[in-house]
């Protein structure tokens, strides 16, 4: 065997192992993946549920838009989640405390969905379904799992720091953590009114600057 052969064979093997490390990463990342895909149905579910129940008891609910306005949000947002975690396919190494701290996410994001609309059983009663009361009913659960979900998020570069965040994605998290809070020490009606607005548009303008393509 010639140099040139013994280089081309070198080449040849270290590519071969390249791609054996990326296909048991992808590996990994797939069986990791169910878990918190099924997650993050569970809760896509539970906000369209929620959403066709509104529908169909229409003539009881006590309409409050900024509760449709988070409902359909956090759909989207959950969208999201599946979608951003293509990008922690190329991780080299998980283990238990790192998978609990990404699963932690989509968790939280469930929790919020529950809280959002009424329980189902609200809608089975006779009398009506008030969405203003319901968000009133819940409100420091639901900004205390948004910030909770924040900080999980925040926390992730630290456990898979193959998957690291941008700066924009750092300063999303912080306003959201800052708004939040605001909503959970005031009851101001036009502050509630005003931020599933601006969590929108927020929210819109991440997505276009991050996720205009799969990568």
């Amino acid at each position: 065997m010639n140099a040139v052969d013994a280089g081309g064979t070198r080449r040849f093997a270290r590519a071969q192992a390249g791609a054996g490390g990326r296909g048991r990463r992808l590996e990994q990342f797939n069986y990791l993946a169910i878990l918190i895909s099924l997650v993050i149905g569970l809760a896509m579910a539970q906000v369209l549920t929620g959403l066709g129940r509104l529908i169909q008891a229409r003539a009881r609910v006590v309409f409050y838009w900024p509760s449709v306005v988070w409902a359909v949000l956090f759909l989207v947002i959950q969208i999201e989640s599946w979608w951003s975690l293509f990008r922690m396919r190329g991780v080299q190494v998980w283990n238990f405390f790192a998978f609990l701290v990404v699963v932690a996410h989509p968790v939280g994001l469930y929790l919020i969905c529950s809280l959002i609309l009424p329980d189902p059983a609200e809608f089975s009663a006779a009398r009506p379904v008030d969405l203003r009361a319901n968000y009133f009913d819940h409100r420091h659960w639901f900004y205390g799992l948004i910030i909770a979900v924040s900080v999980t998020r925040l926390a992730r570069p630290w456990v898979t720091p193959d998957a690291p965040l941008t700066a924009l994605d750092v300063t999303v998290q912080i306003m959201i953590i800052g708004a939040a809070a605001v909503a959970m020490v005031t009851r101001n009606v036009v502050v509630h009114r005003a931020l599933p607005v601006l969590a929108c548009v927020l929210m819109a303008t991440y997505y276009a600057l991050v996720y205009i393509r799969l990568a």
